[in-house]
């Protein structure tokens, strides 16, 4: 636990006492941490300069109007930019009101004030004019969110563009303000899959997750010290700044023409939407070769299994044994809505012989992965829905599995895969911070431990190690080639599962972590796949997973 000494004091600069319930959430978690002695400091808004204030109105009726019928269509409590008043804050340790409406140049008597209060970090959260003075007045500089830096009243804020302009992702980025215009420092980045059915939506889950970051960098200065900032940079530095919005919203008839393209881009949804269900029609997909490439095998070659009618097969590990090959999968069942895991028995040709389910458990279980050890199988399959993430030994191969443990708790963990390097087990899952208002998808955290079965679980330092919804979500064992560690991941952009990649991990110890992506998969080599989602090998055999739209009248 981190001790009173060691935490850090940090200003965070607001407009006003009435914030969007986004920046409120980023102070309170920052307050409510072990890491941060907060003071909130408000700074009233700039004036605007009358070039800018020029660009406020040409289409802005039109883009509020629209805004307002999302946001009543999509209903959220967690809508991002709900007024909160910053007096119902808890936790932080004093407010500062300033009314210099000029900005914040060290000369003032408010900023020397703020100089007082001896800032580690100052925080910007809404539109401020910062004179370069004053970036030498903190320690680890003056941080800003991209999404946070539209600079033109009337503009839509961040997540408009990338819907309306159906883009597959929205990025987001926190930076160190640079001086003399120079380039900022990123210090973290995120891509989230952009949510193509509503602006208010896509909006919430970039917004929610900026909520989470700044106590998390907080908490790694604290917890590493200066060194931790520097990675944060080195491992960002070939990013280019997120612009974080809009900057021209153009004319009335501009703005019409993009909502009218975006409603039929959502009639179609819509359409799509009444006559497919929202799971999909999976297939497993076998290729057995002497020497197998994984990294540039031919999946179009691949043979395929087709699961009965009312249910399909998803997720599936294999482990060949005995002459045959057993794999084990996620069976979903179309009319209950859930799943269970089982095991496919393939012959030494990998056609199937007999499939029969393993474990069974209230809640959905998929993406059983297993392990050996110690000569004893094991498994982690996925429990999400539980909150768990769950170990089960095998007592009776392949068929009877008994429960051994909670490896993790109140834990929104996505598809946790193991790899065993250097004399530690090395674990990786997807992990949500936001309480469900995020993706799942998008940031990927890791563990260490000497031993998987009973030993604790030590959190990486870089944690999230991996912060896009393109490529954060494991799909798959581990493989090396030629001494090239290799970790398949998902493709969740656009939709979940639509492609695969194939990352070369260049770093792997308790202090460093990196790699790169050397093969991206898309579903284009067949006519009506939609999805490509899951790698999978063992000796000879490697197996994925595919997926087409479901139709509800195939059920």
């Amino acid at each position: 636990m981190l001790t009173m000494d060691k935490r850090l004091n940090i200003c965070v600069l607001v407009n006003d006492n009435t914030v969007p319930q986004w920046i409120f959430k980023c102070i309170e978690n920052l307050a409510l941490s072990e890491s941060a002695n907060v003071s909130v400091i408000i700074s009233p808004e700039p004036p605007l300069s009358a070039a800018k204030r020029k660009l406020s109105h040409s289409g802005s009726v039109l883009i509020r109007l629209f805004e307002t019928i999302d946001r009543l269509l999509f209903r959220s409590n967690y809508y991002s930019h709900l007024d909160r008043d910053i007096s119902s804050l808890k936790g932080t340790a004093s407010v500062i009101n300033l009314t210099d409406l000029t900005g914040l140049a060290l000369r003032t008597g408010e900023t020397e004030a703020i100089s007082d209060l001896n800032p580690d970090v100052i925080v910007l959260l809404g539109r401020h004019k910062v004179e370069d003075s004053v970036l030498n007045i903190p320690k680890y500089g003056v941080w800003t969110f991209s999404i946070d830096k539209n600079e033109i009243h009337g503009v839509p804020a961040h997540g408009f563009r990338e819907v309306i302009k159906h883009q597959p992702l929205t990025d987001m980025s926190l930076e160190i303000v640079a001086g003399d215009k120079s380039r900022n420092d990123i210090i973290y980045a995120t891509r989230e899959a952009t949510y193509h059915y509503s602006i208010t939506e896509n909006r919430n889950k970039v917004f929610w997750r900026a909520t989470v970051v700044i106590p998390r960098i907080i908490e790694g200065l604290c917890r590493y010290g200066d060194i931790y900032l520097q990675q944060m940079k080195e491992r960002h530095k070939a990013l280019t700044p997120v612009s974080g919005g809009t900057t021209n919203q153009g004319s009335f008839l501009t703005v019409l023409r993009d909502l009218g393209e975006h409603a039929g881009y959502l009639f179609c949804l819509g359409v799509y939407k009444i006559f497919h269900t929202d799971a999909f029609s999976w297939q497993l997909r076998t290729n057995i070769a002497r020497h197998n490439n994984i990294r540039e095998t031919d999946l179009s070659a691949f043979t395929t299994i087709n699961p009965p009618r009312k249910l399909f097969w998803a997720d599936p590990f294999v482990v060949a044994d005995d002459k045959s090959y057993y794999v084990f999968v996620e069976e979903f069942i179309y009319k209950t809505n859930k799943a269970h895991l089982s095991v496919l028995v393939l012959d030494g040709n990998g056609r199937p012989v007999r499939s029969q389910k393993i474990i069974d458990r209230p809640y959905h279980m998929s993406y059983p992965f297993v392990f050996k050890t110690d000569g004893i199988y094991y498994m982690i399959p996925e429990t999400n829905q539980n909150k768990t993430i769950e170990l089960y030994r095998c007592v009776g191969f392949p068929y009877e599995w008994k429960f051994e443990r909670n490896i993790m708790e109140d834990v929104s963990a996505t598809d946790a895969t193991l790899f065993h390097y250097e004399n530690k087990w090395w674990l990786f899952t997807t992990i949500d911070q936001t309480g469900g208002v995020s993706s799942c998808s998008t940031e990927l955290f890791l563990f260490y431990s000497d031993d998987p079965v009973h030993g604790d679980w030590v959190s990486h330092p870089l944690n999230p190690i991996v912060s896009d919804e393109s490529r954060a979500r494991c799909a798959g064992k581990f493989f090396i080639e030629n001494g090239n560690i290799f970790r398949p991941s998902q493709d969740c952009s656009v939709r979940y599962g639509r492609g695969l990649n194939i990352n070369h991990v260049t770093k792997l110890n308790e202090h460093e972590y990196n790699e790169v992506l050397v093969r991206e998969i898309k579903p284009d080599w067949e006519h009506g796949l939609k999805g490509v989602h899951t790698l999978n090998t063992d000796e000879d055999i490697i197996i994925i997973d595919t997926y087409r739209f479901h139709r509800r009248i195939s059920l």
